[in-house]
């Protein structure tokens, strides 16, 4: 079998599968920053209902944009910023502490 490939003009458009990894982080990064962040061409999967639900339960607020289609979707997302919402006392981060620090 002989192929013959000869240069051309190519056009057309390409929409690429999104991330779950990256969709995650975006997730995470908007539902935890102080404002409101837009993420598009977010893909369904369960683990990321999951992460979803994990941010509301945080205090987020998240709404899907009534446009969104059927294979990716558009998330509306007012982030929490649990430094300012949780006690300092129950938040789990400890600054650092000079004297404190050990050598490995």
């Amino acid at each position: 079998m002989k192929v013959w490939i000869e240069p051309s003009d190519l056009e057309g458009s390409l929409r690429v599968p999104p991330s779950k990894s990256l969709g995650h982080r975006a997730l995470i990064c908007a539902g935890l920053a102080d404002g409101e962040s837009v993420i598009t061409h977010l893909g369904h999967s369960k683990d990321m209902e999951a992460t979803i639900g994990c941010l509301q339960a945080l205090g987020a607020h998240i709404e899907e944009d009534p446009g969104s289609g059927p294979l990716f979707r558009t998330l509306h997302i007012r982030g929490c910023n649990p430094a300012k919402t949780i006690p300092r006392s129950r938040q789990c981060w400890m600054p650092l502490n000079p004297a404190r620090r050990s050598a490995f």
